[in-house]
């Protein structure tokens, strides 16, 4: 299938690279729907409670206002985070 992504809300990428064993403080995204793109590495997404292994090309869909922070494995880990400001748009 092939078509039109995002019609009218915008798409803002950020890429983060965390050394070994780092950790990235607390992240929310209170204006729209995210996902993580694991594109180097690997570490373990935690969330309030829980914790995810994430291996190298791992995708995760965060919804807005979810609270997470990212641990880097052995080897450092690089994420690419797109959010689609104004989310949720159905």
């Amino acid at each position: 299938m092939t078509g039109l992504l995002f019609e009218r809300a915008p798409l803002a990428l950020e890429r983060l690279e965390l050394a070994a064993g780092e950790r990235c403080g607390w992240r929310e995204h209170e204006d729209g729907e995210s996902f993580l793109y694991v594109a180097d590495g690997d570490g373990l997404l935690e969330l309030p409670g829980e914790g995810h292994a994430l291996a190298p090309e791992s995708v995760v869909w965060l919804e807005t206002g979810d609270r997470y922070r990212l641990v880097a494995g052995q080897g450092g880990m690089a994420i690419i985070v797109a959010t689609v400001e104004g989310g949720n748009r159905e």
